[in-house]
C-alpha cells in the first residue's frame, strides 16, 4: 500500500473511531429523558452491547493496522496457530481489562450528570466486552477448523450477553408483576420487588423476622434524621374501589426507644396539582401490629383537598422525628375494598 493510501486509510479509521467513542459517550452521560423503572431497565439492556461495540471496533483496528499473521489458515503449522491464539488472548486481556476500568470510571461520572452509578451497569460493560471477544475468538477458531472450540466460546459469549440482561429481564418482570398482584402493593418475596422502592436516609433488605405472609419482610433501618422515609414509586396509580391501606409493622425488639410515631402518607396528581395525605401511626418496641387505615382517614396537608384515588403516584412510609436510629419490619402491603 502506497503511503498516501496508508495516511487515507488511518484518517478514515480515526473518524470512525471517535464516532464509536462519541456515541458511547453521549449514550453513557446524557441524563435518561423518561422516569420509571421499565426505562430505567431499557436504558440498561443498552450497556452490554454498546460496550461490545467498544470491543469490537478496537479487535477490528488493531486487526486492521497489525494482523496476527499474514498466513492463511490454511498454510498455518500448529505452533503458528497456536502463537496466533496466544497473542489474540493478550489483545483480549488488554482489552477487556482496559474497558472494565473504563466502564467503572465511566460509571463514577454518571453521577455529575444527573445519573446515577450503578455497579450491575459497571459488570454489564465488563460482560458485554467478554462476550465480543469470545465471540471474535469463536470466528477465528472456526477458520482454523476448530468447530468444537468455536462452539463452545459461542456458547459463552450468549451466556455473557444473557447474564448481563438478567437483571433487566427481572425489573421488566416485575413491572409487570405489580398490575398482576393488585391490590396487593407489596409482599418482599423476591429481591427485584425491592428495585419498587426509593429510599431517603434509609436502607432496606429483604429478612426473615418478623414475617406476616409468606417467607420474608422488609428490615428498613431509617436513619436518625428529621424524616427519614422509603417511597413506593412503582404501583398501580388507579385505587378506585379500594377503601383500605393494610399493612404489618415492627418497631425491632432491640430499638433503643421504646416507641415512633410512623407517618404514612399518600399522594397523588390530581388535577389540582401534586397533593399529600398522612396518617400517623404509633409502633412500640418488639410489638407486632397489623395497621389498617381507612382511605378516608388520611389527612390532607392543604386544607381542603381530597385524595384522587385515580392518580396515586407515591407511597411513603417512615417513622417521624425518631430521634434515634430505627429498625422498623413491614410485611403484606395492600388495599383492601
Amino acid at each position: 500500500m502506497n503511503p498516501e493510501c496508508n495516511r487515507y486509510q488511518h484518517r478514515h479509521d480515526t473518524l470512525r473511531v471517535a464516532f464509536v467513542l462519541v456515541a458511547v459517550l453521549i449514550a453513557l452521560l446524557i441524563p435518561v429523558p423518561f422516569l420509571g423503572r421499565i426505562w430505567t431497565a431499557i436504558g440498561d439492556l443498552v450497556h452490554a452491547p454498546m460496550f461490545a461495540t467498544l470491543a469490537l471496533v478496537w479487535l477490528w483496528i488493531w486487526q486492521r493496522h497489525w494482523p496476527l499473521t499474514e498466513a492463511t489458515a490454511t498454510e498455518q503449522s500448529s505452533d503458528a496457530a497456536k502463537h496466533q491464539g496466544r497473542r489474540f488472548a493478550r489483545r483480549g486481556l488488554v482489552i477487556w481489562v482496559t474497558l472494565t476500568l473504563f466502564g467503572i470510571v465511566m460509571e463514577g461520572i454518571q453521577g455529575m450528570t444527573g445519573r446515577s452509578a450503578a455497579a450491575h451497569d459497571a459488570i454489564a460493560n465488563s460482560l458485554g466486552v467478554l462476550a465480543a471477544i469470545t465471540a471474535t475468538g469463536a470466528l477465528m477458531l472456526v477458520q482454523c477448523n476448530r468447530r468444537m472450540i468455536a462452539a463452545l466460546c459461542g456458547v459463552f459469549s450468549v451466556a455473557m450477553l444473557g447474564l448481563a440482561w438478567t437483571r433487566s429481564a427481572l425489573i421488566m418482570a416485575d413491572v409487570i408483576a405489580v398490575h398482576h398482584q393488585f391490590p396487593l402493593l407489596a409482599s418482599f418475596e423476591s429481591q427485584v420487588e425491592l428495585t419498587r422502592w426509593d429510599h431517603r436516609e434509609s436502607t432496606a433488605r429483604r429478612v426473615a423476622q418478623d414475617v406476616t405472609d409468606g417467607r420474608y419482610a422488609l428490615e428498613v433501618e431509617f436513619e436518625a434524621t428529621s424524616s427519614p422515609v422509603i417511597t413506593l414509586a412503582d404501583m398501580v396509580p388507579d385505587w378506585r374501589g379500594m377503601a383500605m391501606l393494610e399493612l404489618d409493622a415492627t418497631l425491632d425488639a432491640n430499638s433503643p426507644g421504646r416507641e415512633v410515631m410512623l407517618l404514612i402518607k399518600v399522594i397523588d396528581d390530581s388535577d389540582d396539582g401534586i397533593g399529600a395525605f398522612g396518617k400517623l401511626v404509633r409502633l412500640e418496641r418488639g410489638q407486632p401490629q397489623r395497621i389498617q387505615i381507612p382511605l378516608g382517614e388520611f389527612e390532607s396537608e392543604k386544607a381542603g383537598d381530597t385524595m384522587d384515588l385515580r392518580k396515586i403516584i407515591y407511597l411513603d412510609i417512615g417513622p417521624l422525628e425518631p430521634g434515634f436510629a430505627a429498625t422498623i419490619r413491614l410485611d403484606r402491603l395492600t388495599l383492601a375494598d
